[in-house]
């Protein structure tokens, strides 16, 4: 299928490699509130959800800094090459992992600005996160999933997971 690239072939099985993938941590600079995202159509939650980072209202006072995005100015259709740009931007600055296990994820990254950083995990009140050593609060963001306000610079990350009531 179109995005996908064979990488190896081990007898009859196949193994492709989507070009559009997303890392585990990837960064947002604007974000969309949670009333003004449910109230647009679909189309334009999903071409939303590439621009923006959607946060419930109570979590807006520590983005002072990111953009607002106006659900009004999203499209309700991409072209390839838009769906390729909106891709690589948020591409542009990604967690990097240097440890993982069961329940402990450490990586680091850079930004050049104040950013959301995103975790493709699943929130869960078990998960706490420390940020340069120091301990931060992780946010319940696009409508279940992790995520971190950071400030301009380079952070190391450290998250773990212990089940809650444990």
């Amino acid at each position: 299928q179109p995005g996908y690239r064979l990488i190896k072939r081990f007898g009859d099985v196949n193994v492709f490699q989507k070009d559009s993938y997303l890392p585990l941590g990837f960064t947002y600079g604007s974000f969309i509130r949670f009333n003004d995202f449910k109230m647009s159509s679909k189309p334009q939650r999903t071409i939303a959800l590439f621009n923006a980072c959607v946060i419930n209202e109570d979590d807006e006072k520590g983005l002072s800094g990111l953009d607002i995005l106006n659900m009004g100015d999203v499209k309700e259709n991409l072209m390839p090459d838009e769906y390729n740009q909106c891709i690589g931007r948020l591409k542009e600055d990604t967690f990097s992992v240097t440890k993982q296990s069961q329940n402990i994820i450490k990586g680091s990254i850079r930004l050049d600005a104040k950013k959301l950083l995103f975790f493709s995990i699943p929130y869960d009140s078990g998960w706490r996160a420390w940020v340069d050593g120091k301990r931060e609060v992780l946010s319940n963001v696009n409508i279940g999933f992790m995520g971190l306000v950071l400030d301009r610079g380079e952070h190391t990350i450290e998250m773990r997971y212990q089940p809650p009531l444990l």
